[in-house]
């Protein structure tokens, strides 16, 4: 978290360059057991639900640009999936679908406007699903280079 989180915001400061931060799994939480870490694999089988949500970190004032990157298992099937980002601006959410297994990413564009507000992101399953594997690798967050608001 400190090499991939705040050192970079730091380095940004210092610099007064473009901000990249990463989030990796160990960020987010276990939306089958609240407040639990985020497994490395999540059993997409059952209803739809969050699979999983956080890290509630703030990001300081601007357009950012997140890009997910998402793992499924062979046996996932077709399966429709959102990621949500929650700001201070509102949600907003991309919606993708996932119809073989392997790793892939999301882009998804979102604002801060308040740098004290937690930002949280969720994965969600849209359908139940008889079986599968989902895994949230890593979200990496870069402040595009407008950041006037």
């Amino acid at each position: 978290l400190l090499r991939t989180y705040l050192v970079p915001l730091l380095a940004a400061v210092e610099h007064s360059s473009s901000i990249v931060v990463a989030w990796p799994r160990d960020c987010f939480l276990y939306g089958d057991a609240p407040g639990e870490g985020l497994p490395a694999t999540v059993e997409v089988a059952g209803r739809g639900r969050i699979l999983a949500y956080g890290p509630y970190m703030p990001l300081p004032r601007g357009c950012w640009r997140a890009t997910a990157y998402l793992g499924f298992s062979t046996d996932i099937g077709s399966m429709p999936f959102i990621l949500e980002a929650d700001t201070d601006a509102g949600i907003t959410r991309g919606f993708f679908e996932v119809k073989q297994g392997g790793i892939f990413t999301l882009e998804l564009e979102f604002e801060v406007i308040d740098p004290f507000h937690p930002v949280e992101f969720r994965l969600v399953s849209q359908d139940s699903a008889l079986d599968g594997l989902a895994s949230l690798i890593e979200i990496r967050l870069e402040q595009s280079s407008s950041t006037e608001v």
